[in-house]
Formats: C-alpha cells, sequence, structure tokens
C-alpha cells in the first residue's frame, strides 16, 4: 500500500508519523509554537521577611550574615574575607595561610595511625616510608581493592604531597 504523505503509524502511541527513512523535518505547525516572555528582572526579587513571603506568596530569601571579627571601631566589628562594605568596594584580600611543612617521620606516623584505625585496612601488613612528603606503601596485601582503599586512607593524612604504592597482590 502506498503512502503519499510518507507517514506511518507509531507503534506505541498510534500517532502519524515521518516513515523511517524519508521525509523532511516534521511540521508541527503554528498551534504548537509556544512564545517565550522575558523575565521581568526590574520587579521586587523577593523579601527577607519569612511571615510576608508566605502570606503573599513570593520568594523567601533567609539573611546572611557576613563572617565578623572584633575591631577597635564605633561598631567593634570589621567584615572579615569576601564581603565589602559596599557593592563599589573589592572585598578584602586576605593573605593565604602558610603551608606547614611537616617532618617526614611525623608523617609516617600518621599514615601508620591512619592504616590502623581504618576499618578496611587495619589488617593489612603494610610498611610505611615517607621521604619529602611522599608516602611510599610497600607490602603484600589481598587485592586490588586493598591497594585503593590504603592509598585512599594514606592521601587523607596531613603532610602528605603525595601516595606511591608499591603493594603487591597475591
Amino acid at each position: 500500500m502506498s503512502n503519499p504523505d510518507n507517514l506511518e503509524r507509531d507503534d506505541y502511541t498510534g500517532d502519524l508519523r515521518p516513515a523511517a527513512g524519508g521525509g523532511d523535518v516534521l511540521d508541527l505547525g503554528p498551534e504548537f509554537l509556544v512564545e517565550s516572555e522575558e523575565a521581568d528582572f526590574e520587579a521586587d526579587p523577593g523579601t527577607t521577611d519569612v511571615l510576608e513571603a508566605v502570606e503573599n506568596g513570593e520568594v523567601y530569601f533567609p539573611p546572611t550574615d557576613p563572617v565578623v571579627r572584633p575591631a577597635n571601631n564605633m561598631e567593634g566589628l570589621v567584615l572579615q574575607g569576601g564581603f565589602a562594605d559596599t557593592a563599589l568596594d573589592d572585598p578584602d584580600e586576605s593573605p593565604s595561610p602558610k603551608r606547614i611543612k611537616y617532618n617526614d617521620e611525623d608523617v609516617a606516623d600518621r599514615v601508620i595511625a591512619a592504616l590502623r584505625n581504618d576499618a578496611y585496612t587495619t589488617d593489612l601488613a603494610i610498611d610505611v616510608d615517607v621521604q619529602d612528603g611522599v608516602v611510599y606503601l610497600r607490602g603484600r596485601v589481598n587485592s586490588l581493592d586493598d591497594v585503593e582503599q590504603a592509598e585512599e586512607v594514606a592521601g587523607r593524612v596531613a603532610g602528605v604531597e603525595d601516595v606511591e604504592e608499591e603493594l603487591e597482590i597475591v
């Protein structure tokens, strides 16, 4: 049977659709066009008063207090990091904290403690060596999961720059 419009029925919905392998893009017609309306950003964006928001069905924005620290000024406080007195001011640039250089022996002790305190790695026979913040894990384990877990636990310890595993799976 010939189909001059090159349409076929969808087996699932029963709707007509373009036949497979032929035809142009389906023209849905003007009834399917949706005109979009641009949002009006000049209106009130919402409120910080929860009762007003509930009563009037408005968007509620909870107030956010900036982080402050004590100061010797009239208010007794000064804004801390990331906030400015007005939108025209640049935020305060606080210096980054200094990196703490850890002793390799201390790092090794903390890695060993972390491995012993983790339920998954507590029974693994792993030797730990640290050189310039790089942790070397050596020993024999039963599975690749043991290797991955040991690496992950060692990597969480403060002062660890990198983890090199030299573990053998038996």
